[in-house]
């Protein structure tokens, strides 16, 4: 099985045993491979001078896909030896988010951009179209980004598994939006909102549980949401209190779709830039979100790299997790195992936009 690790792709993968990995990096996309001994070993880079925010297996066309931030989309037919650009009816360059889904029974891609936008294709990635009204919802004059331009973009994607066409979009920051229709037409959910919070409507990501149609699962950067009525109303289970005080990853295991995994940050990156430590870590919850337990032994115990990327591949009933970080050090941990085992370093940052920079040792961040 193909897995991808990346700050702003897939982060399910089902069917088989993972044996080879392409994890999305500042310098490109880095593939492992799994060796017959079990360990993992690099065995290609590619894209080196491209910062890489997505990057996803399209079952259809049998292609990978991998978007960045500033040079657009790149596909690839032979599993990673060669790239091309695949830009055509792209108008927005900084392309964040990659998922995939089906529209009235058609494969499409999909991605998200900064400034806010949808680009769908039907045809592998060879040429996309706009769905531009994510971009002009009512309200959008207070979406911001704290990175200049200060543009608000669509960090993640997310298809509905129970119901075809419905897509929701998170706006960093701004909004959590639902389409209907494959992304034509939109609306804005608030329920979740208080005026009081820190941040703006800062959506990270929203996943399903596949055994409960109306439960969504969603992190911002006020904490970790539960609804169960497909977003007419949220449970707000963690906040500022809690050890991921900035939550971005999320999944639920197969056997038990209430024991929930929860990777991010202690401080929220604003704070990265003074003290150059994330308080990055792993906790996992065995009641739905409730009650958290650690789930971080093995991760570097200094918590200064951030986690940007977390993925699950579920096969033969069991499954693996990956975890990628700023420092270009990549984890995995099979289901059973009381440790993460690192099985490669410095492939290079593993980050959304600048993040890495942030948490670099004082001594480079600070030359």
């Amino acid at each position: 099985m193909t897995v991808c690790l990346s700050p702003n792709g897939p982060m399910v993968f089902k069917d088989t045993a993972p044996d080879n990995l392409f994890v999305a990096t500042i310098h490109g996309v880095v593939e492992l491979a799994k060796a017959g001994d079990g360990k993992w070993e690099i065995v290609r880079r590619s894209l080196e001078d491209v910062h890489v925010s997505a990057v996803l297996k399209d079952e259809v066309s049998s292609q990978l896909i991998a978007s960045s931030h500033g040079d657009g989309i790149f596909a690839s037919s032979d599993g990673g030896e060669s790239w091309e650009p695949r830009n055509d009816g792209l108008t927005r360059m900084n392309v964040f988010s990659l998922a995939t889904g089906t529209e009235d029974g058609k494969p499409v891609i999909l991605a998200g951009t900064e400034p806010v936008s949808l680009f769908v294709s039907f045809d592998g990635a060879k040429t996309w179209e706009e769905r531009p009204a994510a971009g002009q919802m009512e309200g959008r004059e207070h979406w911001t980004f704290p990175v200049p331009p200060h543009d608000a973009h669509l960090k993640a994607l997310a298809v509905d598994p129970h119901h075809e066409n419905t897509l929701y979009g998170c706006v960093e920051q701004g909004a959590l939006l639902k389409s209907e229709d494959g992304g034509r037409n939109w609306i804005e959910i608030s329920s979740y909102y208080k005026p009081e919070d820190r941040w703006y409507r800062d959506i990270h990501k929203v996943i399903f549980r596949e055994d409960a149609p109306e439960t969504i699962l969603m992190t911002t950067g006020m904490g970790f949401y539960r609804s169960d009525d497909r977003g007419e109303s949220w449970e707000h289970l963690t906040d500022l209190d809690f050890d991921i005080r900035y939550p971005d990853h999320i999944v639920v295991t197969p056997e038990d779709s209430n024991t929930i995994i929860l990777s991010g940050a202690g401080q929220s990156p604003d704070q990265w830039k003074h003290t150059h430590i994330s308080g990055a870590t792993v906790m996992m919850s065995p009641d739905g979100g409730k009650n958290w337990v650690g789930f971080d032994h093995g991760l570097d115990p200094s918590t200064r790299p951030a986690i940007e990327a977390m993925s699950i591949a579920i096969h033969d009933g069991v499954y693996t997790l990956f975890l990628g970080n700023t420092d270009g050090d990549i984890y995995v941990r099979p289901k059973g195992a009381d440790s993460w085992t690192l099985i490669a370093e410095d492939v290079g940052a593993v980050s959304k936009v600048g993040h890495y920079k942030h948490v670099q040792p004082q001594m480079e961040a600070h030359s």
